[in-house]
């Protein structure tokens, strides 16, 4: 039996990647293995239906591999990006169905359309691997998925990624923080719905904690200040903080803020700083 497929191994300093002699590309070339690959309709989860036929006298196990693009017919459409490794054995001759599991990994451009057609693309660049290999092996809600693909392909926000009821998708967030080179954000911005696009990129809430401790008895007050000082916010807690360590809850309309960086502190009474956090739109 021959079997295709790209395996990834842990390596210092990353991830190494060892491809087979035969590529999924090399045998469809080659006359070996035809793939007709088609949009189920949206840009996220089990959206392309995949028809392999195996077109040799060999049994073969064939795999799309967590990591491939498949590259839209229509320039206009998103490419789906695999995350999902899936494995499919074919007798000789023999011809089957199966479904994809990817996501969008182009903004910009529209949902794939139910019957649109794919090639069988590429291997994505390693950094793209690297989210590939953890949500393959992980369980994310959808959303927060496209979200992570979004940051890594597109470039959006790492903040963008809702950390989940449990915060079942931060091993998700630190993924794509660490590939960016960047701190993994304490906060989470949600973004306006655009009927007419995927993604809007008009940030209208932000939610995130913030931890402080009040060393003496009063009330404590919150404000938000732009990258030039100037006030956005003020909130006075009415109720006076008993000493000890505290956690504010923020939630802030930022509908209509201008892109750029913006700063939380928090202060006693005496006017000292017991936090101070930084966030970017």
């Amino acid at each position: 039996m021959k079997k295709l497929l790209v395996t990834a191994a842990c390596a210092a300093g990353g991830i190494v990647f060892a491809y087979a002699e035969n590529s999924i590309e090399t045998l469809i070339q080659s006359g070996k293995l035809k793939v007709n690959l088609t949009s189920l309709g949206g840009h996220r989860g089990d959206c392309v239906e995949a028809e392999i036929e195996n077109l040799t006298a060999d049994s073969l196990e064939v795999t799309f591999e967590a990591g491939r693009r498949l590259v839209a017919g229509d320039s206009s459409e998103q490419d789906i990006f695999l995350v999902k490794e899936n494995s499919v054995k074919l007798a000789p001759k023999e011809n089957r169905k199966r479904a994809l599991f990817g996501f969008c990994c182009q903004s910009h451009d529209h949902s794939p359309k139910k019957g649109g057609k794919f090639s069988i693309g590429f291997l994505a660049p390693i950094a793209w691997l690297k989210l590939a290999t953890i949500i393959n092996k992980g369980d994310y809600d959808e959303s927060a998925v496209q979200q992570a693909v979004w940051a890594i392909s597109n470039n959006h926000p790492t903040a963008s990624i809702p950390v989940g009821i449990r915060h079942e998708n931060y091993p998700l967030i630190a993924t794509v923080a660490g590939i960016k080179g960047e701190p993994i954000p304490w906060y989470f911005i949600q973004y306006a719905h655009d009927p007419d696009q995927l993604f809007s990129n008009v940030p209208v809430q932000l939610k995130g904690q913030i931890k402080y401790e009040v060393t003496s008895y009063g009330v404590v007050t919150i404000s938000v200040t732009n990258e030039n000082a100037k006030s956005m916010q003020t909130i006075e807690e009415i109720m006076p903080k008993m000493v000890g360590k505290r956690v504010y809850r923020v939630n802030l309309n930022v509908y209509k803020w201008p892109h750029g960086k913006y700063t939380v502190t928090i202060q006693d009474h005496t006017s000292a700083v017991l936090a101070r956090k930084t966030f970017e739109i």
